[in-house]
């Protein structure tokens, strides 16, 4: 809490008179100075903020808190436009970079790709939580942040993000091999521990940076731990007999809707929604099979 007064509060608002701040001067802050590169920092510097301003409120400092909620639409663009758009890794990008990622992140990459679990939910896997006989994962917790603002979650958000996923073939042997290397094996031992420390969560920023690196040297175009979800999401749901329900379910989301959201459409798609439909069409547009208008009268007198 202290930091975000010192780094994002003080500096812009520590000298100004309450009452002198303005809509459009709040607007302007979010925009063009607030943590551009940090999202969680600007969301929790905003949400901060607006609760110190409805205690001004409270206390009748001021008339009306200029930090309405429409700013937090103000938030999530700009938010949006600084990141790259979520996108699917296609199968031959996956591999190339898997063969050049640090061996640290191998598996992490691989099974956030066959799982389309959060990275926060893998780094706060135990080993209680994997079943590797049946082939299945249990989510039931996860963190956020790095060293000191690190946060466990006891449990998800929500209650679809208590969760079973299921794990096949290769990636199963994987973490069967896996299990026989790690530093602490017990019911508490984390599967993804730090490399420095395995009583430690490995950190995500490393998870990143490690990625970003192999991406370079691969020649892939970047993607991050989420562009792994959306990945998931898309090949399952093109999956045979999968449903938009069966998505939103290994994923953890609340609504059919919020699934959709990470099934994406590309070239090769739309050119099978194509062909599918020429191919339906094929008769209408064959010349001869589509009888005339005055035969079709003729036929009926």
């Amino acid at each position: 809490m202290r930091s975000y007064l010192d780094n994002h509060l003080l500096p812009r608002w520590g000298k100004v008179p309450l009452k002198q701040i303005t809509t459009q001067d709040v607007t302007m802050w979010l925009a063009d100075e607030l943590s551009p590169d940090h999202e969680g920092a600007r969301k929790k510097t905003f949400q901060l903020f607006r609760a110190i301003l409805s205690h001004a409120v409270d206390n009748e400092l001021i008339g009306r808190n200029p930090c309405i909620r429409a700013h937090a639409k103000t938030v999530n663009t700009v938010r949006v436009s600084r990141r790259h758009a979520p996108r699917r890794v296609t199968s031959d990008e996956l591999t190339a970079v898997l063969e050049v990622i640090a061996p640290s992140t191998r598996l992490i990459v691989r099974v956030l790709a066959h799982t389309g679990i959060r990275v926060g939910e893998l780094r706060e896997l135990r080993w209680s939580d994997i079943d590797l006989d049946l082939g299945l994962i249990r989510i039931r917790r996860g963190v956020t942040g790095d060293g000191g603002t690190l946060s466990k979650e006891s449990e998800p958000k929500t209650p679809a993000g208590v969760r079973t996923v299921y794990i096949r073939n290769g990636l199963l042997d994987d973490l069967r091999a896996h299990v026989q290397t790690a530093p602490m094996t017990g019911v508490n031992g984390l599967v993804f521990p730090s490399p420095a420390d395995p009583r430690k969560h490995f950190r995500e920023n490393t998870i990143r940076r490690n990625i970003k690196r192999a991406c370079e040297k691969a020649g892939v175009q970047h993607f991050s731990p989420h562009d792994l979800r959306n990945t998931f999401a898309t090949l399952a749901g093109r999956a045979p007999g999968v449903s938009v329900r069966d998505v939103q379910a290994a994923l953890g989301h609340t609504t059919p809707s919020m699934a959709l959201r990470y099934m994406k459409s590309d070239e090769e798609q739309q050119t099978k929604v194509a062909e599918g439909v020429a191919s339906q069409l094929t008769a209408v547009n064959q010349p001869g099979t589509v009888a005339s208008l005055d035969a079709r009268r003729a036929s009926t007198q």
